[in-house]
Protein backbone atom coordinates (compact mmCIF):
# COMPACT_ATOMS: atom_id res chain seq x y z
CA UNK A 1 0.00 0.00 0.00
CA UNK A 2 2.67 2.21 0.79
CA UNK A 3 4.07 1.28 -2.19
CA UNK A 4 1.44 2.47 -4.42
CA UNK A 5 1.26 5.17 -2.10
CA UNK A 6 4.87 5.95 -3.59
CA UNK A 7 4.24 5.11 -6.66
CA UNK A 8 1.45 7.22 -7.08
CA UNK A 9 3.11 10.10 -5.43
CA UNK A 10 6.31 9.79 -8.08
CA UNK A 11 3.63 10.08 -10.57
CA UNK A 12 2.07 12.81 -9.81
CA UNK A 13 5.63 14.60 -9.04
CA UNK A 14 6.33 14.11 -12.68
CA UNK A 15 3.14 14.79 -14.01
CA UNK A 16 3.56 18.04 -12.19
CA UNK A 17 7.01 18.53 -13.43
CA UNK A 18 6.10 17.90 -17.10
CA UNK A 19 3.22 20.42 -16.44
CA UNK A 20 5.59 22.91 -15.21
CA UNK A 21 7.72 22.24 -17.81
CA UNK A 22 5.16 22.62 -20.55
CA UNK A 23 3.85 26.06 -18.90
CA UNK A 24 7.48 27.51 -18.86
CA UNK A 25 8.18 26.58 -22.43
CA UNK A 26 4.62 28.51 -23.47
CA UNK A 27 5.63 31.38 -21.79
CA UNK A 28 8.83 31.90 -23.51
CA UNK A 29 6.94 30.97 -27.02
CA UNK A 30 4.62 33.77 -25.55
CA UNK A 31 7.84 35.98 -24.98
CA UNK A 32 9.35 35.29 -27.92
CA UNK A 33 6.18 36.32 -30.16
CA UNK A 34 6.31 39.54 -27.78
CA UNK A 35 9.68 40.43 -28.82
CA UNK A 36 9.40 39.76 -32.38
CA UNK A 37 5.89 41.97 -32.35
CA UNK A 38 7.99 44.59 -30.94
CA UNK A 39 10.51 43.95 -33.46
CA UNK A 40 7.52 44.43 -36.13
CA UNK A 41 6.48 47.09 -34.69
CA UNK A 42 9.59 48.97 -34.45
CA UNK A 43 10.29 48.19 -38.23
CA UNK A 44 6.45 49.53 -39.31
CA UNK A 45 7.30 52.69 -37.48
CA UNK A 46 10.51 53.36 -38.67
CA UNK A 47 9.43 52.59 -42.36
CA UNK A 48 6.39 55.41 -41.75
CA UNK A 49 8.86 57.51 -39.97
CA UNK A 50 11.30 57.17 -43.41
CA UNK A 51 7.68 57.73 -45.78
CA UNK A 52 7.27 61.02 -43.25
CA UNK A 53 10.69 62.46 -44.00
CA UNK A 54 10.26 61.76 -47.60
CA UNK A 55 6.84 63.29 -47.68
CA UNK A 56 8.37 66.86 -45.50
CA UNK A 57 11.80 66.49 -47.74
CA UNK A 58 9.10 67.03 -50.63
CA UNK A 59 6.99 69.70 -49.55
CA UNK A 60 9.95 71.25 -48.56
CA UNK A 61 11.42 71.12 -52.02
CA UNK A 62 7.80 72.77 -52.81
CA UNK A 63 8.00 75.22 -50.60
CA UNK A 64 11.40 76.40 -52.12
CA UNK A 65 10.30 76.09 -55.49
CA UNK A 66 7.05 78.57 -54.46
CA UNK A 67 9.23 80.80 -52.66
CA UNK A 68 11.59 80.48 -56.07
CA UNK A 69 8.84 81.36 -58.01
CA UNK A 70 7.03 84.47 -55.74
CA UNK A 71 9.83 86.13 -55.88
CA UNK A 72 10.63 86.08 -59.51
CA UNK A 73 6.97 87.18 -59.78
CA UNK A 74 7.48 90.32 -57.42
CA UNK A 75 10.48 90.91 -59.47
CA UNK A 76 9.36 91.04 -62.45
CA UNK A 77 6.20 93.40 -60.81
CA UNK A 78 8.64 96.10 -59.58
CA UNK A 79 10.74 95.90 -62.67
CA UNK A 80 8.02 96.45 -65.09
CA UNK A 81 6.51 99.32 -62.45
CA UNK A 82 10.19 100.81 -62.99
CA UNK A 83 10.43 100.63 -67.16
CA UNK A 84 6.74 101.58 -67.36
CA UNK A 85 7.19 104.82 -64.76
CA UNK A 86 10.42 105.21 -66.95
CA UNK A 87 8.39 104.73 -70.62
CA UNK A 88 5.86 107.40 -69.18
CA UNK A 89 7.94 110.22 -68.65
CA UNK A 90 9.86 109.69 -71.58
CA UNK A 91 6.65 110.31 -73.89
CA UNK A 92 4.46 112.01 -71.59
CA UNK A 93 3.76 115.04 -73.99
CA UNK A 94 4.16 113.13 -77.30
CA UNK A 95 1.34 110.44 -76.34
CA UNK A 96 -1.10 111.88 -73.41
CA UNK A 97 -3.94 109.47 -74.13
CA UNK A 98 -1.58 107.38 -74.89
CA UNK A 99 0.03 107.15 -71.94
CA UNK A 100 -3.04 107.34 -69.56
CA UNK A 101 -4.78 104.24 -71.54
CA UNK A 102 -1.62 102.59 -70.69
CA UNK A 103 -1.22 103.76 -67.33
CA UNK A 104 -4.97 102.78 -66.51
CA UNK A 105 -3.90 99.00 -68.32
CA UNK A 106 -0.75 98.79 -66.58
CA UNK A 107 -2.43 99.43 -63.23
CA UNK A 108 -4.70 96.88 -63.71
CA UNK A 109 -1.98 94.73 -64.73
CA UNK A 110 0.33 95.28 -61.61
CA UNK A 111 -2.94 94.52 -59.37
CA UNK A 112 -3.17 91.67 -60.52
CA UNK A 113 0.69 90.87 -60.48
CA UNK A 114 0.61 92.01 -57.30
CA UNK A 115 -2.77 89.89 -55.83
CA UNK A 116 -1.17 86.90 -57.97
CA UNK A 117 1.89 87.13 -55.88
CA UNK A 118 0.32 87.34 -52.49
CA UNK A 119 -1.38 84.53 -53.76
CA UNK A 120 2.02 82.45 -54.02
CA UNK A 121 3.14 83.78 -50.68
CA UNK A 122 -0.37 83.05 -49.17
CA UNK A 123 0.27 79.29 -50.72
CA UNK A 124 4.59 79.47 -49.35
CA UNK A 125 2.66 80.62 -45.88
CA UNK A 126 0.69 77.19 -46.04
CA UNK A 127 3.10 74.65 -47.22
CA UNK A 128 5.52 76.36 -44.65
CA UNK A 129 2.62 75.31 -42.27
CA UNK A 130 2.34 71.82 -43.51
CA UNK A 131 5.95 71.01 -43.61
CA UNK A 132 5.91 72.14 -40.08
CA UNK A 133 3.46 69.65 -39.46
CA UNK A 134 5.09 66.86 -41.06
CA UNK A 135 8.15 67.52 -39.46
CA UNK A 136 6.61 67.35 -36.22
CA UNK A 137 4.77 63.99 -36.73
CA UNK A 138 7.96 62.98 -38.09
CA UNK A 139 9.85 63.28 -34.88
CA UNK A 140 7.00 61.92 -32.80
CA UNK A 141 7.56 58.93 -35.12
CA UNK A 142 10.92 58.28 -34.73
CA UNK A 143 10.70 58.79 -30.87
CA UNK A 144 8.03 56.24 -30.67
CA UNK A 145 10.37 53.47 -32.79
CA UNK A 146 13.14 54.47 -30.87
CA UNK A 147 11.14 53.67 -27.55
CA UNK A 148 10.00 50.28 -29.03
CA UNK A 149 13.50 49.67 -30.59
CA UNK A 150 14.77 50.12 -26.95
CA UNK A 151 11.77 48.22 -25.20
CA UNK A 152 13.10 45.42 -27.77
CA UNK A 153 16.38 45.14 -26.68
CA UNK A 154 15.27 45.40 -23.13
CA UNK A 155 13.22 41.88 -23.62
CA UNK A 156 16.04 40.13 -25.79
CA UNK A 157 18.52 41.12 -22.90
CA UNK A 158 15.85 39.80 -20.31
CA UNK A 159 15.36 36.70 -22.41
CA UNK A 160 19.51 36.39 -22.38
CA UNK A 161 19.87 36.79 -26.28
CA UNK A 162 21.69 39.99 -25.72
CA UNK A 163 24.86 40.31 -23.72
Amino acid sequence: DAEKEAELAKIEKEREIQERRLQEAHAAKLKQIEVEEAAERARQAEKETKQLKEAEDERLRQVAAAEAKAKTEAEKASLLEKAQASYETAHKEIKARRADKSKALEGRLAARRKRRAAELERDVVQQNREAARLKKQAAQQHAQAVELKAAAAAVKRGRGDVP
